[in-house]
């Protein structure tokens, strides 16, 4: 699914943009902190780092987890930092069970 496809499978659940901002808040570990200090813009693939916090917090069963963490490279590859996407991945299996929201 590409990033258009993520944001869309939200808006298809109702999702606000108003609650959609109020969940992301860009790429983790620094790296949106230090685009917008020391680069003065967002990061290209800043959109897919607030597709995935989103999906983070709506959570689920482990499948879902993976399915996100997919869509996440996918969407990363798509803005053109493939090699960014594939740090990130791994990062987010390794390090993201802690983070998401397995209520359901």
């Amino acid at each position: 699914m590409s990033k258009r496809g993520m944001s869309e499978c939200f808006i298809k659940q109702g999702v606000s943009e108003e609650a959609f901002k109020e969940i992301s808040d860009g790429c983790s570990g620094g790296i949106s902190w230090f685009y917008r200090k020391f680069l003065h813009r967002e990061a290209e693939y800043t959109f897919c780092c607030n597709l995935h916090d989103f999906a983070y917090e709506e959570g689920g069963t482990s499948s879902d987890r993976a399915f996100y963490d997919r869509e996440f490279l996918a969407c990363m590859v798509n803005a053109g930092s493939p090699k960014m996407g594939m740090l990130f991945y791994f990062v987010v299996r390794i390090f993201g069970v802690f983070f998401w929201n397995n209520k359901k």
